[in-house]
């Protein structure tokens, strides 16, 4: 009677093994930036392979299954036009340091000023190169420009 219950797991395993291979192969073709033309269909290649062609009771067998995903058309996607603006604070705390004090004659610490400028020529370093985004700034203080 354990051997019957071995036999069923084995089989929910399998069966649940193939179910997880087709999901994740669905799933992976919904990947990435293509587009699909509408009511397209994934066909995958279905296969089996049996060890034997007669089987006996109390035999041992070999299945073999193959899944074999055939190529989706899909064409590329054009990224979208973006714009971007970048909003500084330009009023007089910004003048100041990170803890809110006044920075010192000689010092080398940097104000809140130097280092957002920083960051936003950072930003505009990361987007060199990449077609189809505008930039703007508007700098405030009690008015924004």
């Amino acid at each position: 009677m354990l051997s019957g219950k071995k036999k069923v797991f084995s089989k929910i395993m399998v069966f649940a093994v193939v179910l997880t291979l087709l999901l994740g192969l669905w799933t992976s073709s919904a990947a990435g930036a293509v587009t699909l033309e509408p009511n397209t269909k994934a066909v995958l290649e279905l296969s089996r392979e049996i060890s034997r062609s007669k089987i006996l009771l109390d035999e041992e067998i070999t299945v073999t299954y193959r899944i074999k995903p055939n190529p989706i058309p899909a064409t590329a996607v054009r990224q979208p036009q973006r714009e971007i603006y970048l909003v500084i604070d330009t009023s007089g705390s910004m003048n100041f340091n990170l803890a809110g004090q006044t920075i010192q004659a000689r010092s080398r610490e940097k104000s809140r000023l130097d280092i957002v400028k920083e960051a936003a020529l950072k930003f505009l370093d990361n987007l060199s190169g990449k077609s189809g985004v505008k930039v703007g700034l508007i700098t405030y203080d009690d008015v924004a420009e």
